[in-house]
């Protein structure tokens, strides 16, 4: 069978995007596997979307049911380009959001504003200090402040998040606070998948949010670097409680026919 995919570059975390309905529900777990393992695509996740339909608006639904920001943004920025919009504003729903989003467009750079709802909590390892958690819809963040990005290490912390940790999906947050780098791994837990991305927007929400949880009333915008470049993001607190929040930047989108056997 032939798809038609878009493939999205949102600094790095490059992304599958194919039309639900060119795909069975049963065959998409299999589909995203081969996609995933496609040396030539080079991507790190797939999400699925269906256009607008009577009374909704369109919908990206990832390989997992997780939620991903980058995925979502490159989503409103795919639908932007279609209905030829250079700039303005998309409402969109995402899986792991309960509310409907809205990704603003200037030229190819696409911004998306974010569910305010986070809680903090902490990750128990044998032996070792406790990990922060910043929990978001769709997805919880372990903040692996000081700690080396590699397999070694990711591996307990993954263990213990599966034990722990109620999720359709889980980040960890490697960060760098001298030299100001994140390096993120995401596992989706339905997909199998354990990746380590080039950059992950709502990881990147979730650091803003740990890094200025003591921050009571105002705004604050943050630049985080990664290892396929920089997510804006940007905070609106008072009273200690978060008002808004947004995550953006660059994103490069091809159409690319891609031939795959048919799945079972």
């Amino acid at each position: 069978m032939k798809l038609h995919v878009v493939l999205a570059d949102p600094a790095g975390n490059r992304t599958a995007l194919v039309e639900e309905r060119a795909v069975k529900e049963s065959s998409k777990r299999e589909i995203s596997r081969r996609l995933l393992e496609d040396a030539s695509l080079a991507i790190e996740q797939v999400g699925y979307f269906r256009m607008e339909g009577a009374g909704s608006p369109a919908h990206l639904e990832m390989m997992g049911g997780e939620f991903c920001g980058n995925a979502a943004r490159s989503f409103g920025l795919f639908l932007a380009k279609k209905r030829g919009m250079q700039n303005g504003y998309q409402s969109i729903t995402v899986s792991g959001s309960r509310e409907p989003l809205k990704v603003q467009i200037s030229g190819d750079d696409a911004s998306i504003f974010l569910p305010t709802q986070h809680a903090f909590s902490n990750l128990s390892i044998l032996g070792k200090e406790p990990l922060p958690v910043v929990e978001l819809p769709g997805i919880f963040h372990i903040i692996a402040q000081g700690v080396e990005a590699c397999q070694k290490n990711l591996t307990p912390i993954l263990q213990a998040a599966r034990e722990q940790l109620c999720a359709p999906a889980v980040g960890v947050l490697f960060y760098d606070a001298n030299a100001r780098f994140l390096r993120p791994a995401v596992a989706v837990w339905e997909q199998g998948s354990v990746v380590f991305e080039n950059s992950c927007g709502s990881g990147s929400l979730a650091l803003a949010l740990y890094l200025k949880r003591e921050m009571q009333s105002g705004g604050c915008a943050m630049s985080i670097e990664q290892p396929g470049g920089r997510i804006r993001v940007v905070l609106q607190k008072l009273n200690g409680a978060l008002l808004s929040c947004k995550i953006g930047g660059p994103v490069a989108l091809e159409t690319r026919e891609i031939e795959i056997e048919d799945a079972q």
